[in-house]
């Protein structure tokens, strides 16, 4: 997944997915019907610990939030640096930036996009705080 983002928010989900799996296993209050301890081959993304996702989540969430502002604040609609809808002008490249939230489409029509996308960051850094 090329964008920073969003990698990050499927790696967290994986993260999470991994710490019910142990929560349900340790609790040995399963039946096998119900939750099967067997992932058939599958792996969960190890690579990172649970505190650093939960970190690069804070850091993607402020990034996200100060993204937004600028979209709502900006005259046309339009972040610098931001992708838009119709793709980068002939000869200019689509690439990735220092930042998380850079890369997404930041126009005015997607603001809705990026406030759920924000809701759903907050909600996985709330669920593994509970994990």
């Amino acid at each position: 997944i090329q964008n920073q983002g969003l990698r990050l928010y499927c790696q967290a989900l994986l993260k999470s997915c991994e710490m019910v799996k142990k929560a349900v296993s340790k609790a040995n209050v399963y039946e096998e019907e119900d939750f099967s301890l067997n992932l058939g081959g599958f792996s969960f993304y190890d690579k990172l610990s649970e505190e650093e996702i939960m970190s690069s989540l804070t850091k993607l969430e402020e990034s996200l939030q100060k993204h937004l502002k600028q979209v709502k604040t900006s005259g046309n609609g339009q972040v610098e640096g931001a992708e838009s809808r119709e793709g980068p002008s002939e000869g200019q490249e689509m690439r990735q930036q220092g930042t998380a939230a850079e890369g997404f489409i930041l126009e005015q029509q997607g603001i809705p996009l990026l406030e759920a996308f924000l809701a759903r960051i907050r909600l996985r850094r709330a669920w593994m705080g509970v994990l």
